[in-house]
């Protein structure tokens, strides 16, 4: 039975990013590498597309080290947006993004206007909240936005920026 692979960068024990980590913890840099190898795994296992449902007092739990969920979320490598926790930076993006699919992308742009100034050309499909602010790629986070717009977007939820278009 083959084994299942998690790509996480090579040379981390080598980083500030980990040091910092290994200060704030006060475990050696190599012991935070192992943590973060099992933070992984886990959200692969219990969570979707590196996005877990949960709380820093769970991860510090589950890795039954005080602080550390915190120290993580200090060098940006996990990310809180509304209970729900993202890995970001440490592991591969594929592990954050999947993609859409012929299918999908059919039905969210077939007979579509841009979501945000009605125009039914050069359309793309855009998430509403971005993925790496926390949204997902599942349908009901996704629109048909015409190019101009979606470039305009950028990584701004849809509510931020129709806000800052009427300003």
């Amino acid at each position: 039975m083959a084994a299942e692979w998690i790509k996480l960068r090579s040379g981390l024990d080598n980083l500030p990013k980990v040091w910092r980590i290994a200060k704030a913890v006060d475990l050696e840099s190599e012991t935070v590498v192992f943590h973060l190898y099992r933070l992984a795994g886990w959200f692969k296992q219990y969570g979707k597309y590196g996005k877990l449902k949960a709380d820093l007092r769970t991860v510090n739990s589950f890795l039954h080290v005080s602080g550390f969920a915190e120290a993580l979320r200090d060098v940006d490598w996990l990310r809180d947006h509304d209970g729900v926790l993202m890995l970001n930076g440490f592991c591969s993006v594929s592990a954050t993004r999947k993609s859409l699919g012929r299918e999908v992308r059919r039905r969210i742009l077939e007979g579509a206007s841009c979501a945000a100034c009605g125009v039914t050309e050069d359309l793309v499909v855009d998430h509403v909240v971005p993925v790496v602010r926390g949204g997902s790629c599942e349908e009901e986070n996704l629109q048909a936005l015409c190019d101009p717009c979606n470039r305009a977007k950028g990584r701004k939820t849809m509510e931020e920026f129709l806000r800052g278009r009427h300003a």
